[in-house]
């Protein structure tokens, strides 16, 4: 497993257009092959992380160009443009009920 972090900074007015584009995001980001799994979490009053395992770092790196278009997409949005680290995954449990 790989994971992808992404930080990305935002003006407080807008935190409600990046939430209308959301459910656009998360849908692509499903469709992409090896993709297991998306987390975004609000680290600060305007900034949010995203984390999105993968299987594999070939994974990973393929989504390139998609997670590239979709940030292009709401870059009028932020602050400054994201960078994005992939991680290997020393520990990956999931738990369903």
């Amino acid at each position: 497993m790989y994971v992808s972090e992404i930080q990305f900074s935002f003006h407080l007015q807008d935190l409600p257009r990046i939430h209308a584009l959301a459910e656009d995001v998360m849908a692509r980001m499903g469709q992409l092959p090896g993709c297991r799994q998306v987390v975004v979490l609000r680290t600060a009053p305007d900034r949010l992380t995203s984390f999105v395992t993968y299987d594999t770092m070939l994974h990973a790196e393929a989504a390139e160009d998609t997670v590239a278009d979709l940030f292009g997409r709401i870059a009028p949005l932020l602050v400054v443009l994201p960078q994005r680290q992939i991680y290997p995954a020393l520990f990956f449990a999931r738990f369903d009920d």
